[in-house]
């Protein structure tokens, strides 16, 4: 009789075996979904942060602003956001390669360094220099002003990390 046995030990397998097959799929699937969905959320909070910065610039005074951006890119799980040259970006996120070094990039960058998003901040009016005081870096748990001095033919823009959420 040890027929039964095999055809149940062999039917057990299999159904653990199907079973096993369709976590790692659901799991694979999902982890996809996530990283699709923390990738188009990036790309919405840095041209978020570009509005907010192009807006700053095109006022003709001297002001300061707080940038509004979501806490969490997934639930619990924050970012990092740099304003800086390509060359500092480049330095410190080596996953993050080919940008100007010259060039001002917004980049929003998962801590975990899956995901990030790099927009150049492009000023409309060439005459005019845009000018870091120093490179921009926070956390979106942090409240975040930026400000703004006119001088000449030089934008100055500075930031002050005012606390957190």
């Amino acid at each position: 009789m040890p027929s039964p046995i095999f055809a149940h030990v062999i039917g057990t397998l299999a159904l653990l075996t199907i079973f096993f097959i369709a976590i790692v799929y659901t799991m694979l699937s999902t982890q996809n979904a996530i990283v699709y969905n923390q990738k188009i959320l990036f790309e919405r909070i840095c041209s978020s942060i570009y509005l907010q910065l192009l807006y700053l610039l095109s006022i003709e005074n001297d002001i300061s602003i707080e940038l509004y951006y979501p806490k969490y890119a997934l639930p619990d799980v924050g970012y990092n956001i740099a304003i800086a040259n390509g060359t500092y970006i480049m330095a410190n996120y080596g996953f993050i390669k080919d940008l100007d070094k010259n060039t001002i990039y917004i980049a929003v960058i998962d801590p975990a360094y899956k995901n990030y998003c790099v927009l150049p901040l492009e000023y409309p009016k060439r005459e005019i220099t845009i000018i870091l005081e120093k490179p921009m870096v926070f956390s979106s748990y942090t409240i975040t002003i930026v400000e703004k001095k006119a001088i000449g033919k030089n934008i100055y823009v500075s930031y002050i990390i005012k606390g957190y959420r």
